[in-house]
């Protein structure tokens, strides 16, 4: 009965505190405990308690102004940058793996890895299968620039397939003014092709000649920028070094209009690519800002009287012209090898200054005939070593787009070659699983 009683007690005192958790407190409704209302912008700085609406639209719409100028003009260096620089090499590593990618039949998104592993020591090939024609393909991938460019050499001569006859039947007949005689014979078909093949040395094929040109361009732009910033310190000694007593009226629109012009001009025409690009305008102008200088020389000695007082329309202020042959030497050397100055145009320039000096200067200075012939035959050797240098450049490209042809072949045979080991592997191990695994017809009825 105690241990009874004693149970139901603590049972009771339990539930009934249980109970008095549960109901609620009885509220003494009198007392009122005071409320406190307050707002989240109270105890705030009075700056930010002031909510104006223009000023802040007026905030928002300068801090986006400002980030599309700071946005813009960053852009604008940035591609200025890149411009500066070579640029994206015309490289063709992507059609590399394009066409492995294609020939593979694997998800490109594995071609980063080795999407073909090689088979362990266990698993050795004996025999590699390989069921494709791989003449037919590369006869057909080689329908490229290299195989339409050949060689500078071959560029300009006609080939026609066949044996001697077919040639002669292939044979130009001259007729008309051309065919006339034996001497325009020779000049038509002998001389005006060598001549053209010696200024316009180019490939066939129009595409070949495209990339040709992009690549030599991104290999010679960087060096053609430090050429026309060679151009600016030319002008800059020759406005330091003129003679000051006082400085006729001929130097100064020479050295303060003329020249700043030409020379200024061609390092922007650099920067964004017009020897590439605008190709005509780019010649016209290189060769004006080159010959300039030494045309300008022989002019001002004829009118100064520096050899006949005759013709003296103002003083010539003592110059020694010592830099004459300098500019028409150093110019043109820089203007051929630097700033891709074409053959052509380099000698229509050294035309020009001949005539003029012959015309001007060697009938009332017989002894400059010397310097004459010297000026000649450097002129026509500096334009010999130019065009050898480009028959040089232009064979290592046709070599190295032909490694590049036979390259991506290599890889597709490759790849074809793993492809069918693997297709026999897996043939392989099917054929001896189903031999040795597969149970036996009567065993399963």
């Amino acid at each position: 009965m105690f241990l009874r009683s004693g149970t139901s007690f603590a049972s009771f005192s339990v539930s009934s505190t249980k109970r008095d958790e549960l109901e609620p407190t009885p509220v003494d409704m009198s007392y009122k405990q005071p409320v406190s209302v307050g707002f989240p912008s109270q105890g705030l700085p009075p700056p930010v308690l002031q909510h104006d609406d223009g000023q802040s639209t007026g905030r928002r719409s300068r801090t986006k102004k400002n980030a599309r100028v700071h946005g813009g003009l960053r852009v604008h260096w940035d591609r200025f940058v890149r411009k500066l620089g070579s640029g994206t090499a015309p490289s063709t590593s992507s059609n590399f793996d394009e066409s492995v990618g294609d020939s593979s039949g694997y998800p490109r998104s594995r071609q980063g890895h080795s999407a073909y592993p090689e088979p362990a020591d266990d698993q050795e090939v004996d025999e590699v299968v390989v069921d494709r024609e791989w003449s037919d393909e590369i006869k057909s991938s080689s329908v490229t620039h290299s195989e339409h460019g050949g060689s500078p050499e071959k560029s300009g001569s006609n080939h026609h397939a066949g044996t001697n006859t077919d040639r002669d039947s292939f044979a130009v007949r001259p007729d008309g003014f051309w065919g006339s005689c034996r001497l325009l014979i020779v000049l038509r078909w002998r001389v005006w092709p060598a001549t053209y093949s010696f200024f316009c040395t180019h490939f066939v094929d129009e595409k070949s000649e495209m990339h040709y040109n992009k690549e030599n361009w991104f290999l010679r732009k960087s060096l053609a920028l430090w050429s026309s910033c060679f151009l600016i310190v030319n002008w800059a000694f020759g406005i330091a070094f003129v003679p000051r007593n006082p400085v006729v009226v001929a130097d100064r629109i020479f050295l303060y209009g003329l020249t700043p012009s030409l020379s200024f001009v061609i390092l922007p025409m650099v920067v964004y690519d017009w020897p590439r690009d605008r190709s005509t305008i780019y010649q016209i102008v290189l060769v004006f800002s080159i010959w300039i200088w030494s045309i300008y020389q022989i002019i001002f000695m004829y009118l100064c009287g520096q050899y006949n007082p005759a013709h003296s329309h103002f003083t010539c202020n003592g110059k020694d012209y010592l830099t004459l042959f300098y500019y028409t030497s150093a110019l043109q050397t820089i203007a051929l090898f630097g700033l891709k100055l074409h053959r052509f145009p380099a000698m229509l320039g050294a035309v020009v200054f001949f005539v003029l000096s012959c015309v001007l200067i060697l009938p009332d200075k017989t002894s400059f005939v010397r310097n004459l012939a010297n000026f000649l035959f450097f002129q026509a050797f500096l334009l010999y070593v130019h065009y050898m240098r480009e028959n040089a450049e232009r064979r290592l490209y046709t070599l190295r787009d032909q490694l590049k042809v036979q390259f991506r072949a290599t890889q597709k045979a490759q790849v074809n070659e793993r492809k069918a080991a693997d297709s026999k592997r897996r043939l392989t191990s099917y054929v001896f699983h189903d031999k040795y695994l597969r149970p036996p017809v009567p065993f399963v009825f």
